[in-house]
């Protein structure tokens, strides 16, 4: 290998690495896309921020304050629709590639106390797993940092009535942040130009072998 072509496959292999190295970016998953009339709860829809959802509904928490006191609203953090998992079931999410789970916000709706439990899998096999205590009054800003997952599970436990006007271990969820394993934009460019540099210097290894074979 000539001493150009040297530093052209150093180029490359740099570029590549810088690529390869390159963090996707992070996505906040508000769940206020949607437009609900009078607080109605549909399922988060499959596919919606490229994952798959069971068990976890929406939730308009600005309307459905008006019927009173309840942890939809009070743990509600941006705009006006919040998430939220059935009671006495188990919420997840999970997606084909995977992924990082950085944070999110959650809190109950009407029980004071309560123990949520997250997990964290890969391929079905927990790699993570923590449990905290949420109320109604305010959400609980949970950070995991948690990479190379396929799949979260969301469940709660325990719990005291808060004196709201429902009852049950309902969590409610919001603002939660996750790296997509798809590259970014800047991600795919630097793995193009380690392609061209590549190219160029094949290119040049097969001129500069022409021509010393004509010599």
């Amino acid at each position: 290998m000539t001493k150009l072509n040297r530093r052209f496959a150093a180029l490359a292999a740099s570029a590549l690495a810088l690529a390869a190295a390159a963090p996707a970016a992070a996505t906040t998953i508000t769940f206020d896309e949607a437009n609900l009339t009078n607080g109605t709860s549909p399922a988060v829809a499959n596919g919606y921020q490229g994952l798959n959802w069971n068990n976890i509904a929406l939730l308009d928490a600005v309307t459905y304050g008006a019927q009173g006191t309840n942890g939809y609203t009070t743990n509600l953090i941006s705009q006006r629709n919040v998430a939220w998992v059935y009671s006495q079931t188990i919420g997840s999410f999970s997606a084909a590639t995977p992924f990082t789970l950085n944070d999110a916000y959650f809190g109950a709706a009407w029980n004071d106390n309560m123990t949520v439990t997250v997990r964290g899998l890969t391929n079905n096999v927990q790699a993570f797993m923590t449990s905290f205590i949420v109320n109604t009054t305010a959400p609980t800003h949970q950070v995991f940092d948690w990479s190379g997952l396929t799949s979260v599970t969301i469940q709660a436990s325990g719990g005291v009535d808060a004196g709201t006007f429902g009852n049950g271990n309902h969590i409610v969820l919001d603002n939660l942040t996750i790296n997509s394993a798809v590259p970014e934009p800047a991600t795919w460019a630097m793995m193009l130009v380690g392609f061209g540099m590549m190219g160029a210097a094949m290119r040049y290894g097969r001129r500069t072998t022409r021509a010393a074979v004509a010599a």
